[in-house]
This record gives C-alpha cells, structure tokens and sequence, in this order.
C-alpha cells in the first residue's frame, strides 16, 4: 500500500472533504493542508495513530460528549480532492460529482 501523499495535495494547498471516517457532517468543507504526517507525529498534543494530512478548517469531530466543533484534525489523501486557488467552486463541485 502506497503511504505517500498524492502529487497534487501540498502543504499550505487547500482541498475539499470528499470523505470522512467518522463525521460526514465534514464532507463538503475546504480546509487548509498543514503538512503530511505519520503514525506517531503530533496533532495538537495528540499522536495520531495513521499516515494522513494535519488539516485545519471550520470542522467537527465526534467525542464520549457527542459532536464537537475543531478547527484541527487528521484525514487521510483519499479522503480529499485538491484545490487550484484560482478555480470555479461550481467547477469543483461538479468535478467531485463527476468522480463519485
């Protein structure tokens, strides 16, 4: 299984949420990609237990207290679609439909 993060995600690069583990009410959100991590790297005082990308963003996470708002997280590279800055949000969107 390939590890590496994928060509077109970069550091500082924004991405849509195409997919989510464990809170779907993320998908649909640009976020801003931090830097590409491994298991054991460091999120927020936490060690993160897989390969992904520290994003940061207007997100939500599911805690023992139910939904919570973040404005960090892991997802892993399948779980996002690139974005050219300069692109149509309506392009994007319509190019996600497509895909799935």
């Amino acid at each position: 299984m390939n590890n590496q993060p994928r060509g077109e995600l970069v550091p500082g690069g924004l991405a849509m949420i195409i997919g989510a583990r464990y809170c779907p009410e993320n998908i649909g959100k640009i976020v801003t990609l931090e830097r590409y991590v491994t298991k054991g790297d460091m999120i927020c005082g936490y060690s993160v237990d897989a390969d992904g990308w520290h994003i940061k963003g207007d997100l939500m996470s599911w805690t023992s207290r139910g939904a919570v708002k973040m404005r960090e997280s892991l997802a892993m590279p399948a779980q996002l679609l690139p974005i050219n800055p300069s692109a149509d949000p309506l392009e994007i969107t319509q190019q996600q439909e497509c895909e799935v």
